[in-house]
């Protein structure tokens, strides 16, 4: 209802967006200063980091409340300014983008390029890995929504839109960049498609 009072007075109010505009969030409420992002990561109880961002006019004081309440959860915090898609949205979209073209081109087969960056890199899934485990579809929406953002250095590619349009959107589905069997959600195999000439 128009004008209801949601939260009490001195309530802060913190979203878990990966990407919505904290700015936009804050100017519909009638406390902007005390609204601020709380991106924590998923799954909460396995990630250690809370991206914390600041909209235009978040207050100094609601952002110390909300390092506090990462502390309070055990979890280790960073702060931006906001902007599209953050620090951890942004980038992890950079490299979907680019393993994406990587595969696309016939460089490596998916399971090699995951492997380049898990053991090269040090990370703890490969980028085709996790865009299969956070939805090929969410994948493809947040590429788009940056891509108008920030350019055509996040244009996705034609093999990652066949997958969504197919209904294949990775591991809640069954298949994606690979294929899923015995319920385990682990990758029995890279997908038809996303291995090199020879099985690679």
């Amino acid at each position: 209802m128009e004008g209801e009072r949601i939260a009490v007075v001195g309530a802060g109010v913190a979203s878990n967006t990966s990407q919505f505009s904290i700015t936009r969030l804050a100017a519909a409420t009638q406390r902007p200063d005390r609204v601020c992002g709380m991106h924590v990561f998923n799954p909460p109880v396995l990630m250690n980091l809370v991206e914390i961002v600041r909209g235009r006019i978040t207050s100094d004081e609601t952002h110390r409340r909300v390092e506090e309440a990462a502390r309070r959860m055990g979890k280790e915090a960073v702060t931006c300014k906001d902007s599209p898609a953050f620090i951890t949205t942004r980038l992890i979209a950079a490299l979907w983008a680019e393993a994406m073209r990587i595969l696309e081109e016939g460089v490596a087969g998916a399971g090699d390029i995951d492997k380049a960056c898990r053991l090269g890199l040090g990370h703890s899934m490969g980028p085709l890995e996790t865009a299969d485990w956070s939805g090929l579809n969410v994948a493809y929406a947040i590429l788009e929504s940056l891509r108008g953002h920030l350019g055509e250095r996040f244009q996705t590619t034609a093999t990652h839109r066949n997958l969504v349009y197919s209904g294949a959107l990775g591991r809640k589905t069954g298949r994606g960049f690979y294929t899923y069997g015995s319920g385990s959600g682990e990758p029995s195999r890279p997908a038809p498609g996303s291995t090199m000439p020879g099985g690679r």
